[in-house]
């Protein structure tokens, strides 16, 4: 899982990793370079990988409200 780390590195920062329950966690990252996020996740080897373990990957963007 380090060389998955170093790749993770290259355009996200900031993961939290959160244990739901026994089957469930979840991760928050600051996604600094979206596009390069795209591209890892879309590959052929990741995708099978994700599909052998049972992950699911579900995509939520927070932004902060303005105060004015």
């Amino acid at each position: 899982m380090d060389e998955e780390a170093e790749k993770d590195r290259l355009f996200m920062g900031d993961v939290m990793i959160g244990k739901v329950d026994d089957h469930t966690a979840i991760m928050c990252a600051d996604v600094f370079d979206r596009e390069l996020q795209k591209k890892m996740l879309s590959d052929p080897a990741f995708i099978e990988m994700s599909e052998m373990m049972g992950i699911e990957y579900v995509e939520y963007e927070l932004k902060p409200t303005s105060t004015s």
